[in-house]
């Protein structure tokens, strides 16, 4: 990768609030504002990828030997610097007496706009000390560095970026579904002891204990420093099945936790956010088993291990990860072929804080201890830990302990 696609100003300071695009006119100026002279708009403007999951230590900046960035990156011999229209306006209005930038150095781009050319790897507006001398109204490369919305090239360009900035780092993102739940739980622990950052996905789809099970879903993702998404959605078709009668328990109808292809629309939600938000990995808190010959076991059809292999390979024929990030999604399943007596073992080894979690049909504000699922989760807690649930303070209704 060429070393103009970078800039060499360093954002050592603290932040501003940046405009985010809201129209493709807006887009394509913040896009703009990254280009240099021999960058082709249209192709950036079909190639820029967001990816999530680059953080910044600002405290890396010092001792850092760029110093505000004096080089642009690894092997670099010459630095763009590349203004938005109204950059050097907004510079010199702030800064009169900063240095003025002679005309043999700012060359015409495709796009028709000038951009500024320095052959050295300092940039011009940097002082002796190196640190930058208009930095109230430095560019906005430079304000967003290195946690620019878009990055040009997708991956590469934040391979390049890592490598150019000691101060940047990259959380190692994965997409979860979250639905509160125990499994949820443990699988999010899971991720955050294996070096993710959990982004939690909840879908609410009309379930009677949707409020409480996203207020779960909120305290775990809080509890692993993660991100937290919430979608709504409500199939018409649905609602033909008594599980989504507004008063289940007193109608002639039997609960029914039956809910056509859920998993397989689920998959589709989250792969949406993979896709989107540029993030190949995604976990799934799924425990389905299947015999050697890929069989599934008895209640593990919607879940099981080969299903979820068929998906991935699905999602890579027709996502943007593969065919324009060459980047396949990569499926993490840590209870793959878990019993729910496994899955709470794993979760003890993980000191997993199973009172944040919500495993109850009905809605209110604490578990009713009556429903399949209730039971279900006391009788498992019970026998991981050797004793009943109540008597250990860390096993008490999550309804009692949420924050």
């Amino acid at each position: 990768m060429r070393p103009s696609r970078k800039r060499t100003l360093q954002d050592t300071g603290p932040r501003r609030d940046v405009k985010q695009p809201t129209s493709l006119p807006e887009f394509v100026d913040l896009l703009q504002s990254y280009f240099s002279p021999d960058d082709h708009p249209q192709k950036y403007i079909e190639e820029a990828r967001y990816i999530e999951g680059v953080e910044f230590d600002q405290s890396k900046c010092f001792g850092c030997p760029q110093n505000c960035c004096t080089m642009i990156g690894p092997g670099a011999k010459s630095a763009w610097v590349t203004f938005a229209e109204d950059d050097l306006q907004a510079i010199y209005e702030r800064y009169p007496d900063a240095p003025r930038i002679p005309k043999s150095k700012m060359l015409r781009g495709r796009d028709g706009r000038l951009h500024y050319y320095e052959d050295k790897t300092q940039c011009v507006f940097l002082g002796d000390d190196n640190l930058c001398t208009v930095y109230e109204a430095r560019p906005r490369w430079c304000r967003d560095w290195p946690k620019t919305e878009y990055f040009l090239h997708g991956f590469e360009d934040l391979k390049y970026t890592l490598a150019a900035c000691p101060g940047a780092s990259y959380s190692n993102p994965a997409i979860v579904l979250n639905s509160g739940g125990l499994d949820s739980l443990v699988t999010i622990a899971w991720l955050k002891a294996n070096g993710y950052k959990p982004h939690s996905v909840f879908i609410d789809y009309g379930q009677p204990a949707a409020a409480e099970e996203e207020e779960a879903a909120r305290n775990i993702a809080r509890h692993y420093d993660g991100e937290f998404s919430k979608e709504t959605m409500r199939l018409d078709l649905w609602k033909r099945f008594p599980f989504f009668y507004p008063d289940a328990a007193n109608s002639k109808y039997a609960l029914n936790s039956w809910v056509p292809m859920r998993n397989f629309i689920f998959f589709g939600i989250a792969a949406s956010y993979c896709d989107g938000l540029g993030v190949p990995k995604m976990a799934l808190a799924w425990r389905g088993r299947q015999d050697t010959k890929g069989v599934p076991s008895a209640g593990s059809y919607g879940d099981h291990p080969r299903f979820v292999d068929l998906l991935g390979k699905a999602f890579d024929q027709s996502s943007d990860l593969r065919w324009t990030d060459l980047k396949k999604l990569e499926i993490l399943t840590p209870l793959r072929n878990h019993t729910r007596f496994q899955t709470v073992q794993l979760g003890k080894r993980l000191k997993v804080p199973f009172a944040l979690s919500r495993s109850c049909e009905e809605a209110g504000e604490r578990a009713c201890g009556a429903c399949a699922k209730c039971r279900v989760r006391d009788d498992v807690l019970a026998r991981v830990y050797g004793g009943r649930k109540r008597t250990k303070p860390e096993l008490t209704s999550p309804s009692s302990a949420r924050t």
